[in-house]
């Protein structure tokens, strides 16, 4: 890694200190430190007089384009004291676990809020922001609250904040994730999927029939995506012509067989993949792969020839052309099709 800058600032702070990093802003008066970030107050925390003053070490690496701010906080006499915080979030911050324990891969689920004793952060999916707290010990609780608040209670000799802007998109390499441009999608989306019934074996026919039963006896009870799994594409799958234009047990057409589900008062969802599998294809546009050892197109198991995807002419050329064709054929009726990948 290479470390493009480093700002390391320490103080001892008696009175009012106000010093910035970017985009936050950490403010301490007596026992209240403030956070604030992009203009807006990001976190407001009072600290017990005992400890009073305060070392605060606040410090700012940019690695590899990701910013890191971290700010510890030490008593002036060394001794133990408590941090109470109200993180201020929006309507679309969760208490998490900002790193996984040692040995453990556990992808841990919430129906609500998440109260789980192993929360030691706030991220906030609006902002792609994440703010944690170091837990060196168990004395760190989160406990979510009413109007997007967090509150959280710290315990010890230190207490080290640390704050990742652009958390996903830097942090976590995810270059195109953009957040803030639209919403998490609100309503469950309960649908069928041809797969587990036809496999790659399903038929135009088939779909229609499905839809007929359905749109009557199980759409009073919210199901309303009928998606069109693996099997209506052609194959070996290559350009995107293969994705646009189905096989023969497709006679129709996409355009038509998301108007007939759309018909029925349903929403046509459609199923596609990373893989290219066309050899020829792909030899004769080899810019477009990845290279194997041997300068040719890279083939792995289960996506076929490995498109590159940090190249732009690939993501133009074989990518594009599938979501906006997918898109564009059927007008308003293909605009609400769910695309699963």
């Amino acid at each position: 890694m290479k470390l493009f800058a480093r700002i390391l600032i320490v103080l001892l702070f008696i009175g009012p200190k106000v010093f910035s990093q970017q985009k936050s802003v950490v403010t301490v008066k007596g026992n209240q430190l403030q956070i604030s970030y992009a203009g807006k107050l990001l976190l407001d925390a009072q600290l017990t007089a005992q400890a009073n003053p305060y070392r605060i070490n606040n410090q700012q690496q940019i690695i590899d384009g990701a910013a890191y701010q971290i700010i510890t906080i030490a008593a002036g006499n060394f001794k133990s004291f408590e941090c109470n915080a109200i993180i201020l979030g929006t309507d679309e911050a969760i208490a998490c676990e900002s790193e996984p324990q040692n040995g453990l891969r556990v992808v841990r689920h919430s129906v609500g809020p998440s109260h789980n004793l192993k929360n030691n952060a706030v991220y906030d999916r609006q902002k792609d922001l994440l703010v944690s707290f170091d837990a060196r010990d168990p004395k760190i609780k989160v406990v979510p609250l009413d109007k997007n608040r967090f509150e959280v209670n710290v315990k010890g000799w230190e207490v080290v904040i640390r704050i990742r802007p652009e958390y996903y998109r830097k942090h976590r390499g995810l270059a195109y994730f953009q957040p803030s441009q639209y919403k998490v999608w609100k309503k469950p989306i309960v649908g069928w999927c041809s797969w587990y019934a036809y496999f790659d074996k399903v038929r135009e026919e088939d779909v229609k029939a499905v839809t007929d039963v359905l749109s009557v006896k199980l759409k009073p009870f919210g199901l309303d995506y009928i998606q069109i799994d693996d099997g209506y594409q052609q194959v070996p799958i290559g350009m995107p012509d293969t994705w646009l234009q189905p096989n023969s047990k497709f006679p129709s057409g996409l355009t038509a067989m998301a108007s007939y589900i759309k018909g029925k008062g349903m929403k046509p969802a459609i199923w596609t993949n990373v893989s290219f599998a066309d050899s020829a294809k792909a030899f004769q546009n080899a810019s477009l792969f990845i290279k194997d050892d041997k300068g040719k197109p890279a083939y792995g198991n289960w996506v076929g020839y490995v498109m590159d995807g940090s190249n732009p002419a690939s993501i133009n050329q074989l990518i594009s052309p599938v979501y906006s064709g997918l898109k564009n054929m059927a007008g308003n009726i293909i605009n609400s099709m769910l695309y699963v990948i």
